[in-house]
């Protein structure tokens, strides 16, 4: 298990009881000054910006906020077809 993984693991542990079940997780290729992390639906992969690597409370919070999206994606309608909003709840 990474770096990564066992964060994931322990969010899900201390917000959700361990209840959820995770989907993949990984760095993207490329740094983004736009995107910190992004879900990836299809595939269950949330994907997070290296330049967070550096600061832990940021990564963390990144983390479980598209983990958060993981939880409702099925709650959630879309109305873009490639880009996801955020509702009051975000």
């Amino acid at each position: 298990m990474n770096v990564l993984e066992a964060m994931l693991k322990e969010l899900n542990e201390e917000y959700f009881n361990g209840s959820h079940k995770l989907p993949e997780i990984r760095f993207m290729k490329h740094q983004s000054i736009k995107i910190f992390g992004r879900i990836n639906r299809e595939q269950t992969l949330i994907e997070m910006n290296p330049c967070l690597m550096d600061n832990k409370q940021v990564l963390r919070f990144v983390m479980w906020h598209e983990l958060c999206h993981s939880i409702l994606k099925n709650r959630l309608k879309r109305k873009r077809k490639f880009r996801h909003f955020h509702d009051r709840r975000f």
